[in-house]
């Protein structure tokens, strides 16, 4: 073992009063017995933060050569576990002997599990697989009607239920993907305000349009459609949307706004937001378990027609739910909540309309027309309602995508599908897939990076 060099001390030692020499030793002490490693114990000036002032003298801890053995032990300190790792370092990593990363990868795998868990059970429980007429008599209905003009006149009052989740499906598929591209900029704030204030009332605004579609079209065609027919379609509709609009507005009062989210953020700050508290493990179940509950008990007991309303009421309920309880979404609980959550808007979102009809019964062009009449509804809903929300002005601008490369997307889109392509044709399967897995992975990824490498800061009893 090496010994201490005293040589490039000791003169100053030597002439060093008796009662800052007494100051000195714990410092000469720990050279000893620092670990039972020897250290090299020298003078220089003050310019390290971890030397030691003792006497008027600097003294500095420093690691000698010393023999093969110990040069192989400090290498190998260097070589131990990291814990301090990025998001997309854990992501990019291949490294499995690295507990932390095989925990995250065991977490976030295991959250996908239990929402696919979750998935069957709520599809089981709205009976998504027992449909009244038989899928291919449905399938049959739906080609007949998309291929042929003569065939939507005649079929239209058998088919309006497809004719209506078509409809649906392409005001509410814009909502979503204006939902993912405001996620994919990882403010948590702007995702929460969106999310809750803007993406929810296009999911409802799809609803009430499609419903209006269905009174239209399921009138007596034996007799003129009347005005007041008309009016009363359009009335209903309206007092629905309002009586709605007012109930999420006050309801969402108790959505805390912590800061307007004007600036574009990151995966690791999103993460980082995400750990500034967890509740107890407790909690976190106890408050899991009763969202599910919601879940469960809007799935059974909903009628089918009204199931498009159902994540609507039960997004809104967690949001005032956790408002109540002093809380949000914490790592612990979007282990437990994000599965639940994400099943039941995939069951009545997404399961029931793709088993219905995998494919368009509309023409494709008139979908993408839908679509583009959710992004006009929204910019009028900027224009009116949210015109003095500094948040949502600066998202349409700098983070949805503009209109007119929409609308390039749509044409290129169309140029596909007329080439024997059927993207659009297909597009509810494609989109089901993708829009809620996306949905899932957002939450369960920070969230399974922070359980896994304990980066929790605080926890809230």
């Amino acid at each position: 073992m090496a010994q201490p060099h005293w040589h490039q001390t000791a003169p100053l030692l030597e002439n060093m009063p008796t009662d800052k020499m007494d100051g000195l030793k714990p410092e000469i002490e720990k050279v000893h017995t620092n670990g039972g490693a020897a250290k090299n114990l020298r003078c220089r000036a003050p310019t390290s933060e971890k030397s030691k002032d003792v006497g008027g003298l600097t003294f500095a801890m420093t690691a000698d050569a010393g023999s093969p053995d110990e040069g192989r032990a400090g290498k190998d300190s260097t070589n131990a576990i990291k814990t301090d790792m990025s998001v997309i370092s854990v992501l990019v990593s291949g490294d499995i002997t690295n507990p932390f990363i095989v925990k995250f990868w065991l977490l976030l795998s295991g959250g996908v599990v239990v929402f696919f868990a979750w998935l069957g059970l709520f599809s089981w429980l709205a009976k998504v697989w027992e449909l009244d007429l038989h899928l291919g008599n449905i399938l049959t209905t739906a080609i007949k009607v998309a291929d042929t003009a003569d065939g939507a006149k005649n079929d239209i009052a058998g088919s309006a239920g497809l004719f209506c989740v078509d409809i649906w499906f392409g005001i509410a598929l814009m909502g979503g993907v204006d939902a993912i591209t405001i996620v994919s900029n990882f403010n948590r704030s702007l995702i929460h305000q969106f999310h809750y204030y803007v993406s929810l009332r296009m999911m409802l605004l799809a609803f009430i349009t499609s419903l209006a579609v269905h009174l239209l079209c399921g009138y007596d065609r034996q007799t003129p459609l009347q005005f007041h027919h008309l009016a009363a379609v359009f009335a209903l509709c309206g007092a629905l949307y309002i009586f709605c609009f007012i109930v999420l507005e006050k309801l969402h009062k108790l959505l805390p706004i912590r800061g307007i989210g004007e600036s574009r953020g990151s995966l690791q700050n999103f993460s980082e937001q995400m750990c500034l508290f967890d509740l107890t493990w407790k909690r976190a179940i106890l408050f899991a378990a009763t969202n599910g509950a919601v879940g469960l008990a809007l799935t059974t007991l909903v009628p089918a027609r009204w199931s498009m309303l159902n994540p609507v009421v039960h997004i809104t309920w967690e949001v005032t739910f956790l408002g109540l309880m002093g809380t949000k979404q914490t790592p612990r609980y979007i282990w437990f909540a994000t599965p639940i959550v994400q099943a039941s808007s995939c069951t009545d979102w997404g399961l029931r309309q793709v088993v219905a009809a995998p494919r368009l019964v509309i023409q494709p062009w008139a979908f993408m027309s839908l679509m583009l009449a959710g992004r006009l509804i929204l910019d009028l809903h900027l224009l009116t309602v949210f015109r003095h929300r500094r948040d949502f002005q600066w998202a349409r601008k700098e983070v949805l995508l503009p209109t007119s490369r929409l609308i390039e997307c749509f044409v290129l889109a169309l140029a596909v599908e007329y080439l024997g392509v059927p993207v659009i044709t297909y597009i509810k399967l494609i989109s089901v897939i993708i829009l809620h897995a996306l949905g899932a992975l957002v939450f369960l990824l920070p969230a399974s990076y922070a359980l896994a490498f304990d980066k929790i800061k605080f926890i809230r009893s």
